[in-house]
């Protein structure tokens, strides 16, 4: 064990800081987050030291194995059990006839909780040895790289490795070794080595040519960099440098020293130093670009600085990561407008209109407190079971729109109406969610078996997958089903209760409509399909009214023919509602039919009386009889 590796002796530095974080968060959640990590720089950036210091630390909480590319192959010969958590560095070098057993081991430790850690000197998808499955198990981790520390940094590195071995190194050999070592953690290493054996042989002061005697083999061949104190470079302000610049002739210098003056703020200016030695008018061409980069950043650094990211931690470490870096910026746009998306979000009401009830509570909860904090990177996929109509599909629309008002732009994919099309139209948005995905097992398998796969894949890349299904039962589930679903969390919506139907209903019919229902009685139902079919019923049941005007009421006086009106008047009303029953279609108006009845011809002497008052009848009566 390198027992002089661990977090206390770590030296950060903006090139290092993500991966030093994300190496102690996996120290404390071993398994559960960045698993895989995956770490790579093209040079000696201190690859092997994050490995031994986290297998340090590590290997205080539970067994811990770590390897060489020739060990680890040796491991994979003879084992096929696995069940400690692996330590792998150089694994671009690993044999790729062993990429097969790699995917099986990162599967199997992945589903135990089992923490991974490798390193390389590339990006994953440049590594030539492993296969796409591997590569895309280790991007579904943490992956990131290792840059060169800008030379201030370098500076202060040297200076505190080298008190730590018992010298005292002066800033004029600081620069020196700085330069010497192209930015190469073991090279540096290896001088200081050289330093501090020369130091224990007594009393021994170092200055720049007892250093070029020490380290001549670290010198380009016949060579000794003319390094000039660069000290006192430091010491000046930026307008007592370019004050002078203006009195250098030779073009090249001067934007040499505009360099090293952006170079000293923290700036990133590796896009501007091979171009010193290249055509001039390149120089001036890319140096006026990085102006306009420079002007940019310090834009974002200060509308990054009155944002609250308090909220969001790795989105603001990463933003702090490259606010020096002029190659991040749209990188670094991307990041603080999602930011400003998701604070905006949070200042709005969600699932506005949304009824919510005990049936369907936890899995509203669980998405606004759990799943949408961190979306896609952890309890991914979020599964949402509910018997047939109890709102899925109701709510996978809402959640939707909820995560287009974040920020997100999502792709909603039903596998009843368009499954077999899934795999052509997918491409890899940054949030899917899939209704009635249980029809996925009533289909061929090779489509079931890639339909899993994809979604698996786009769960490693860190896209947030929500699913909505009935609830499997007695499915038989491959393996890579069963790592799909047990990789996220469940939610699950239940049959409607009293609460959420009465107020269903009342939002849903009218006031006269649901106090009806009300009197008679709520009936209870399984499901939302359920509750609309009543509805319906209840509105086609209730024939239209229609307006009519006073009804004629015949008073009876025992006269001749009263008899057969009588008799014509009930006729026309029953023709009248046999009508009226009649199904009509809104906005269409009805005609009253007429009703013809042949009547005899009455004497003149009859009377037709309507609504006459109690106390005319007789006078009337009388006055009729004498005009007899």
């Amino acid at each position: 064990m390198k027992k002089n590796f661990g977090f206390e002796n770590f030296y950060v530095y903006e090139g290092n800081k993500v991966a030093f974080i994300a190496a102690k968060k996996i120290v404390q959640f071993p398994g559960e987050i960045f698993n895989p990590f995956y770490i790579y720089a093209s040079g000696s950036y201190g690859k092997t030291y994050f490995l031994w210091t986290i297998y340090n630390e590590l290997s205080k909480k539970e067994p811990v194995l770590i390897f060489t590319p020739k060990e680890f192959e040796e491991y994979l010969q003879k084992n096929t059990q696995f069940d400690s958590a692996i330590l792998v560095d150089d694994i671009n070098r690993v044999n790729d006839k062993f990429q097969d057993a790699i995917l099986t081991m990162i599967d199997v430790l992945i589903t135990r909780n089992k923490q991974m850690c490798f390193s390389g000197n590339v990006p994953p998808r440049e590594l030539k040895n492993l296969g796409s499955k591997v590569i895309s198990r280790l991007e579904g981790g943490l992956v990131c790289d290792l840059q060169a520390p800008h030379e201030i940094a370098l500076v202060e590195f040297i200076k505190k490795k080298s008190e730590e071995r018992g010298i005292i190194i002066p800033d004029e050999i600081a620069l020196e070794l700085t330069q010497l070592s192209g930015g190469s953690l073991r090279t540096i290493d290896g001088m200081l080595n050289r330093l501090v054996a020369y130091a224990s042989l007594g009393t021994f002061t170092f200055d720049l040519n007892t250093i070029r005697l020490i380290l001549k083999e670290f010198y380009p061949r016949g060579v000794y960099s003319p390094v000039s104190s660069l000290v006192e470079e430091l010491k000046k302000s930026a307008d007592e440098v370019l004050s002078e610049i203006a009195e250098v002739k030779d073009p090249r210098t001067e934007y040499k020293e505009k360099i090293y003056i952006w170079e000293m703020k923290g700036f990133d200016t590796s896009e501007l130093k091979p171009l010193l030695d290249g055509d001039i008018e390149t120089l001036i061409a890319g140096y006026n670009t990085f102006i306009k980069k420079v002007e940019r950043l310090i834009e974002l650094q200060k509308e990054f600085g009155t944002l609250d990211v308090s909220k969001f931690p790795e989105e603001a470490m990463k933003i702090e990561t490259m606010l020096f870096s002029p190659d991040k910026i749209s990188e670094i746009e991307t990041l603080i407008d999602s930011i400003k998306r998701r604070l905006k979000a949070e200042t709005r009401p969600r699932f506005e209109g949304f009824i919510i009830s005990d049936c369907n509570r936890t899995a509203i909860e669980l998405y606004e407190k759990t799943i949408l904090p961190a979306f896609g990177k952890e309890f991914n996929p979020y599964i949402i079971l509910g018997n047939a109509g109890t709102g899925k599909t109701f709510l996978c629309q809402k959640i939707a729109d909820d995560l287009r008002q974040s920020g997100f732009s999502p792709l909603i994919f039903d596998f009843e109406e368009n499954l077999e099309n899934f795999l052509e139209e997918i491409n890899r948005p940054d949030a899917l969610l899939v209704d009635n995905f249980h029809k996925l097992f009533t289909a061929r398998e090779e489509l079931r078996k890639m339909v899993t796969e994809k979604i698996f894949e786009l769960v490693k890349q860190e896209v947030g997958v929500i699913i909505f299904s009935e609830p499997l039962g007695d499915i038989n589930l491959t393996e890579s089903e069963k790592i799909l679903l047990r990789s996220g969390i469940e939610a699950t919506l239940k049959d409607p209760d009293d609460a959420i139907v009465e107020l269903y209903l009342k939002s849903k019919l009218s006031i006269e409509e649901f106090d009806g229902v009300k009197k008679t009685g709520i009936p209870r139902f399984q499901n939302f399909k359920e509750i609309d079919a009543f509805i319906t019923d209840l509105r086609t049941s209730v024939a239209p009214v229609i307006e009519e005007g006073p009804k004629e009421e015949f008073i009876m006086l025992g006269l001749p023919g009263e008899e057969e009106i009588q008799v014509a008047a009930e006729a026309k009303d029953v023709e009248h509602v046999v009508e009226v029953t009649q199904v009509i279609e809104p906005g269409v108006k009805t005609v009253e039919p007429k009703v013809e009845v042949s009547l005899k011809k009455f004497k003149e002497n009859c009377l037709i009386i309507q609504e006459i008052q109690d106390e005319l009848i007789e006078e009337n009566y009388i006055t009729m009889r004498k005009g007899d």
